[in-house]
């Protein structure tokens, strides 16, 4: 199912310090684990933003940000991403979770309404790279940063936000390749 009422954010400006390369660029089954991501993205919506200060990502065709904040982590690039994307509601992505499915994705943008913040959840723990943050998201999101505090899990108790269990997909989903060792 197609909704072009959603814009995806795939988070790729971490610093890789533990692959020692950056991440989203390297290769998984001969493609990038960026090109996974989106690959999975376009079957829920043409509308993707990727976040991140490499710009060998705009070979990929979307648009590239820069973090507003920098050095502020994946919340820094959450809050880049909602400033920047044009729909009330977003789904953030990380770009080094190659095997996720449209259809997991799709399950979460389906049950995402009535809610500021819809995080998926497996085995009771929190996925906050794996959800659907509304525009609504940002001034306390900005706060939280103007403050230094970072965690996205402190944001939770701050909006509406609906825990979302996802253990009925393949464990493969939420998978994050971070060292080489992960390969």
């Amino acid at each position: 199912m197609r909704t072009p009422s959603i814009t995806i954010i795939i988070l790729a400006g971490g610093k890789s310090t533990r692959m020692g390369q950056d991440k989203g660029l390297m290769e998984v089954a001969n493609r990038t684990m960026v090109e996974h991501v989106i690959n999975a993205a376009k079957g829920i919506t043409n509308s993707i933003l990727i976040i991140t200060a490499n710009q060998k990502y705009t070979t990929y065709n979307y648009p590239v940000y820069s973090d507003s904040i920098p050095e502020k982590g994946p919340l820094g690039g959450i809050y880049t991403g909602l400033l920047k994307s044009r729909t009330e509601k977003n789904l953030i992505l990380s770009c080094d979770s190659p095997y996720i499915e449209s259809k997991m994705l799709n399950y979460i943008v389906e049950n995402s309404s009535e809610c500021d913040l819809t995080i998926g959840t497996t085995e009771g723990k929190s996925q906050p790279l794996l959800g659907v943050y509304s525009k609504s998201c940002i001034p306390i999101i900005e706060k939280q940063l103007s403050e230094n505090k970072l965690k996205i899990s402190d944001l939770f108790e701050k909006v509406k936000t609906k825990l979302l269990p996802l253990d009925e997909f393949d464990s493969k989903n939420f998978l994050n390749l971070n060292s080489p060792s992960d390969l």
